[in-house]
């Protein structure tokens, strides 16, 4: 019992199996919505991690299912006991997530924040080598190498490019050999299923805009981060293990294409006014597409993405 309390307040190097420098207190919020099941995998991959000085802080996102007590349930029987925080309404993935944000910062301790997505699973140094990597080059922001679930040696993405004539991302490093993956590639977004902050990037930025439910999150977070003189980068040697939005792929096409375009419209029109006039073009084009294939519903969702998204912008 003694031991497991020096080794969390002053740290170890496991792979040296001895004393060490302080290592910096993260909170890793993880948000969970109707996925108990890959929420407490996630938490056991977690608590396997070569890091000792933390605290894995579960956001529920108003799931309305046995969401909050199959995750207690487990607490109890692992003896794990990770903070549990709940929300009494669903409020999108940076609503949710800014509930464990909020509470990591009123923690005296907190040094860094950890966004990791519930459908992911962690290697034992991914933390450690983001904390090395962001200590190192001061970003503020610093993502890992996102690997594909059923194919860990092969990379999804490491962040993003934003292309803003065509008003998508493309992943970088995808398709990759993981083992392999390069050091210093241009990114311009984090990546989404895995990054950490340090509290001095989000008392400079601020938290996540809630006024994205879905998607774009982390286009904002980048512009804003880029205004205040911060260039976010990814670490190299951390691997995560991403089954691919498993929330999202339980909602219908339409509701993702709404979703897409309100939250790409916001963006548009805050950052990059000049490109309105071709991304309502664009995808005005595409519901006419949807209407003369009788694709009703997702040309009534692309209609409400872009009337939606001006007025958020």
């Amino acid at each position: 019992m003694l031991r497991a309390v020096i080794r969390r307040n002053i740290g170890w190097n496991h792979s040296l199996g001895k004393r060490c420098k302080m290592q910096p207190k993260v909170y890793i919020v993880i948000l969970n919505y109707k996925n108990p099941d890959y929420t407490i995998k996630c938490l056991e991959s977690v608590y396997d991690l070569n890091y000792d000085n933390y605290c894995a802080v579960v956001v529920d996102n108003a799931s309305a299912d046995d969401s909050v007590a199959r995750i207690r349930a487990w607490q109890k029987r692992s003896g794990k006991a990770p903070v549990l925080l709940t929300t009494d309404e669903n409020r999108g993935y940076s609503g949710g997530n800014n509930v464990g944000i909020r509470y990591a910062l009123a923690q005296d301790d907190c040094e860094y924040v950890w966004i990791l997505n519930n459908d992911t699973e962690v290697d034992a140094d991914s933390l450690r080598e983001m904390v090395a990597k962001e200590q190192a080059t001061g970003a503020g922001g610093v993502g890992c190498v996102v690997c594909y679930y059923d194919e860990r040696e092969k990379v999804q993405l490491v962040g993003n490019t934003a292309d803003f004539d065509n008003f998508v991302l493309h992943g970088v490093g995808t398709n990759s050999a993981a083992k392999a993956m390069k050091a210093g590639l241009p990114i311009d977004t984090l990546s989404g299923p895995s990054f950490i902050m340090s509290k001095k990037l989000i008392e400079d930025v601020g938290i996540l805009d809630e006024s994205y439910f879905l998607y774009c999150e982390e286009l904002e977070l980048a512009a804003r981060a880029k205004e205040k003189g911060y260039h976010f980068t990814y670490a190299e040697k951390s691997f995560i293990y991403h089954k691919e939005s498993a929330s999202a792929r339980k909602k219908s096409t339409s509701y993702r294409d709404y979703h897409v375009i309100r939250s790409w419209r916001i963006f548009i029109g805050r950052w990059h006014p000049e490109k309105v006039e071709s991304f309502e073009t664009l995808y005005y084009k595409q519901l006419k597409k949807k209407l003369k294939h009788f694709h009703v519903k997702r040309a009534y969702a692309i209609y409400n993405g872009i009337k939606n998204g001006r007025r958020n912008c």
